[in-house]
């Protein structure tokens, strides 16, 4: 009789510890991208909300915060609107930053339409100057982020008169 050479009991137990160690390296290098990625969109998100804000008071002419109607939940912008009153007036368009029922920063106007800005954000800290406002910003998942805004000083009516003249001058 010829004898058969094979594994013997040990040798398998051993060869299936090794596999299943090597499973659970894999599931926790797995796990570990998957947050690593997760973390970084994140910041994407916090980044393109940032830069669609900072875009709208650039290119929007004179925007100042509302001091009356901010609060630590919201933050009210006015923007120098290119009508006015039949007195000479000026008129200002209303934006509010703000979360909405199903947890997006959102920025909107009273006339109805809104921008998402961010979603899963679980509560916002809006703090303001004359000239400035910052939003912390708390995410559904524990992270804090802080956006910093630089807004124009709120005009005075003696600047919004001088600005007329200088309108009817040209």
């Amino acid at each position: 009789m010829k004898k058969i050479r094979g594994f013997t009991l040990l040798e398998a137990v051993f060869a299936i510890a090794v596999t299943i160690a090597c499973v659970q390296i894999l599931f926790g290098l797995v796990s570990t991208l998957r947050k690593i990625n997760h973390q970084k969109s994140g910041v994407n998100e916090i980044t393109y909300s940032y830069v669609q804000v900072n875009n709208f008071l650039k290119e929007s002419g004179h925007v100042e915060v509302s001091r009356t109607g901010s609060d630590p939940t919201k933050v009210l912008l006015k923007k120098l609107s290119n009508k006015k009153k039949k007195n000479g007036d000026p008129i200002y368009d209303i934006y509010a930053i703000d979360v909405s029922p199903n947890d997006t920063l959102r920025m909107r106007t009273d006339e109805g339409g809104h921008m998402p800005l961010l979603f899963k954000v679980k509560r916002i800290k809006c703090s303001t100057t004359d000239d400035s406002f910052t939003i912390l910003v708390t995410e559904n998942d524990g992270r804090q982020s802080e956006m910093f805004f630089k807004t124009n000083l709120p005009k005075e009516k003696k600047e919004l008169k001088d600005d007329k003249k200088e309108s009817k001058k040209s």
